[in-house]
């Protein structure tokens, strides 16, 4: 199967790992809804999209939702083929009453401010279906307690988590910026 096409070919580590995660586990997502929070250049949904039924891309930049997004699902549109797509805005700290929800949210390299850490699992936890699962990609800076509270008191329960030790080497052929030592991976659910 083809690679993903990005709009720019630079990718944090968290997005890079997590795409490898994906790619390897497709029962997560195969048939099913995929939401991507932050998506930036939009690449872990475009992995997921190969085998969803939908995926919809998620940011709050404008340049993102009108320039970059579609720009890699048009360069993508083979490997998209059988999946619809959309793109929306969504800031974290507006209040969404109605928000829609989906089996998988996925997310890479969201937590590098620590303000928005309740903000980010709050929205996480609205959308997901009752069985969905939350999966997010961070480098290993962004773990701790306060972490574990804001899990819990957004209604959400860790299930699995993984460290994957960057290979700056490995990385910098791909085209994936230098930057932490570790990426965790964590899959989380309603509690």
């Amino acid at each position: 199967m083809a690679a993903p096409i990005l709009a720019d070919p630079k990718l944090w580590p968290s997005a890079y790992y997590l795409c490898t995660y994906l790619h390897a586990n497709p029962n997560l997502y195969a048939g099913l809804s995929v939401m991507e929070l932050g998506a930036g250049y939009g690449f872990c949904g475009v992995v997921a999209g190969r085998l969803a039924s939908s995926v919809t891309w998620t940011d709050c930049r404008p340049e993102v939702l009108q320039s970059t997004l579609p720009e890699v699902i048009e360069k993508n549109k083979s490997l998209l083929s059988s999946c619809t797509t959309l793109i929306t805005e969504l800031d974290w700290a507006s209040n969404l009453p109605d928000i829609t929800q989906y089996d998988l949210v996925i997310g890479a390299e969201l937590m590098y401010k620590s303000v928005q850490f309740l903000d980010l699992f709050r929205i996480a936890s609205k959308s997901l279906k009752p069985n969905g699962k939350l999966v997010l990609a961070f480098v290993d800076e962004c773990q701790g307690p306060t972490i574990s509270k804001i899990v819990q008191t957004c209604g959400l329960k860790e299930i699995e988590s993984h460290k994957e030790e960057i290979n700056p080497a490995d990385l910098s052929e791909r085209g994936v910026l230098d930057y932490g030592e570790t990426v965790i991976i964590s899959t989380y659910q309603l509690a």
